[in-house]
């Protein structure tokens, strides 16, 4: 089962440019006309239901191996781990081969806050 990134670190990531093209099997949140919010997952069509998400509306909630994917197309190396007082760590390195500077290094709850996190970082600044 996957864990979802929250709604506001998924509008903070969109705000600061994560684009999305929707794929089977991504997740989303989407606001009813209502004012409801629920989460969504992109799906095969279904007769008589239409669940294709809407990009400009719809929010894109990336899973942790979409969220460090978008990192490394930045060019930048990661580790993330899990720290001995329980919480989990992603480091960014840049650099050569041979040598690797890091440049961001901070702890969250879980993986998906943590990667989210340090894509957030990136998208701030823009490539490191």
């Amino acid at each position: 089962m996957f864990k979802i990134i929250s709604l506001e670190l998924a509008k903070k990531l969109k705000d600061a440019g994560l684009t999305w093209e929707p794929q089977y099997g991504d997740f989303y949140y989407m606001r009813f006309g209502d004012g409801t919010l629920n989460t969504g997952e992109v799906e095969v069509f279904k007769k008589g239901f239409d669940c294709t998400p809407f990009p400009e509306e719809d929010i894109f909630a990336p899973r942790l191996d979409q969220l460090l994917a978008e990192i490394e197309k930045y060019g930048i190396n990661w580790e993330l781990f899990k720290t001995w007082e329980g919480s989990y760590c992603c480091e960014l390195y840049v650099g050569s081969k041979n040598y690797n500077e890091l440049v961001y290094t901070e702890a969250y709850e879980n993986m998906e806050k943590t990667a989210g996190q340090a894509l957030l970082w990136i998208l701030e600044r823009g490539k490191v």
